[in-house]
């Protein structure tokens, strides 16, 4: 999968909101890390697609670190790379190259402190079938939270015989000459410092608390070496007990709560306490896990009830569908039916018109007899154009009609009288018989009843 197709990690209330295509920068990593990586993408890209199906898939964007990057960038630890790791939030690293006595520093401690990674988590458990040295591995099941930015981590320390190493012996020696007699070789000491803060220790002990909380874990011990180094180690513990009991007083029951309650009172004393607030963190946890299942049973019959709501909205939705597109079909079923009904109307209407026309032709003939009147002083191959419009313009009266060059007896009657005409007796003024409709010459006038005999 291309990275274009893949988003980035947010954090929203403190809470990472993952999408199901996230981008994470990975770097693979110097010496076993091309080896390790190559099997570890296999693993992972198979775990998400076992959880998951196609639904979800991680989106690798590789950024370089260690020797892959100086070879490439002359640079051990690019700006782009930890701009990376800041902005997806999410991000894995194979082991990178750590010059021992000389060289760059360690890489790994330089990208803890730039990004604040303070916490190192480290889980340890046996796993079935795995050789172990010792008797019973199946007891070995802890997760230790590492400090990884202070401490010996902060990476202060003076090189022996370099000029800072001997200011930093000058000022000790002038503030606190009792302490720098304990140096015991100051010309050849190289010193380093291992600041220990309140912050820095509350939040991880505060990190390792919670998680105990959450993954139902026995108990958290705090590992230091109080006994020589009272200040940082020694506050270290100080530190942790206080901030277990002030937020965390309903849930933990601290071996400095015991040590006190049995200087006071005894050792019995001290152990009943232990085991009633034991059991009342055992009821307090049961009343806890029951109001969550209570919680988490109301929050399932509301998903439920919002899904059987959303099922009815969706069937009630569709049957409103189903009923406007009945109402639709009956309403365009009707407009069929009415445009149907006007059509055969239409059609009737058409057909009666066409029955009486054909009945109005088809009736008998007039009984009016064609008269044709013969011009004056004509000729039987016609006249010229003075004596036709001389006869022509003695038709005066309506109903008679000119005869025109061309024109027949039977064209005359069909143009005027349509059908009909063609086997009727036709009389000329002479009351002589004219058969053939073809006996009649240009400039004749001829008297056709009912009409207005203009052509």
């Amino acid at each position: 999968m291309s990275e274009q197709r893949g988003e980035v990690i947010a954090l929203k209330d403190g809470r990472l909101q993952v999408p199901d295509h996230p981008v994470l920068p990975f770097i693979e990593g110097d010496g076993t890390g091309p080896d390790i990586w190559r099997a570890s993408v296999r693993v992972l890209d198979a775990a998400v697609a076992q959880a998951y199906g196609e639904r979800r898939a991680i989106v690798w964007k590789e950024v370089l670190a260690g020797q892959k990057a100086y070879d490439q960038t002359g640079n051990w630890l690019p700006d782009e790379t930890v701009a990376a790791f800041r902005s997806h939030l999410v991000g894995i690293k194979g082991p990178l190259t750590t010059p021992v006595g000389g060289g760059i520093r360690s890489l790994n401690v330089a990208l803890r402190q730039i990004l604040d990674l303070y916490v190192c988590l480290r889980p340890v458990r046996w796993f079935k079938g795995v050789p172990s040295p010792v008797k019973h591995p199946e007891k070995v099941d802890m997760v230790i939270f590492r400090e990884n930015t202070e401490d010996i981590y902060a990476g202060i320390e003076f090189q022996e015989g370099s000029p800072e190493v001997k200011a930093v012996l000058a000022f000790f020696k002038e503030k606190f000459p009792a302490l720098h007699r304990k140096v015991r070789f100051p010309e050849t000491t190289a010193i380093g410092l291992k600041p220990v803060s309140r912050e820095g220790s509350e939040r991880l002990i505060r990190a390792a608390i919670e998680y105990a909380i959450a993954q139902k874990r026995k108990s958290v011990t705090l590992v230091h070496k109080g006994n020589i180094m009272k200040f940082t180690e020694g506050a270290f513990r100080n530190w942790g007990y206080a901030l277990a009991e002030r937020e965390f007083k309903n849930q933990v029951y601290t071996w400095e709560q015991w040590e006190k309650t049995r200087t006071q009172s005894g050792e019995d004393a001290a152990n009943a306490e232990r085991a009633r607030i034991a059991a009342e963190g055992k009821k307090a946890e049961e009343a806890r896990r029951a109001e969550t299942q209570a919680r988490k049973a109301a929050d399932a019959k509301r998903a439920e009830d919002a899904e059987r709501k959303r099922i009815e909205d969706r069937r009630m939705a569709k049957e409103k569908e189903v009923a406007a597109a009945a109402a639709k079909a009956e309403q365009a079923k009707k407009l069929a039916d009415s445009k149907k009904a006007e059509d055969a109307a239409k059609a009737e209407q058409t057909k009666k018109a066409a029955e009486a026309k054909k009945a109005e032709s088809g009736k008998a003939a007039p009984k009016e007899r064609l008269a044709v009147a013969t011009t004056p002083q004509r000729n039987r191959s016609g006249s010229s154009s003075r004596t036709c419009e001389a006869a022509g313009s003695d038709v005066s009266l309506p109903g008679w009609y000119v005869v025109k060059s061309g024109d027949t007896l039977w064209g005359i009657a069909e143009r005027h009288y349509k059908a009909g005409w063609r086997y009727k007796r036709i009389y000329a003024s002479n009351r002589r018989t004219l058969r053939s409709p073809h006996r009649i010459f240009p400039c004749q006038r001829i008297y056709l009843p009912g009409t207005s005999g203009k052509a």
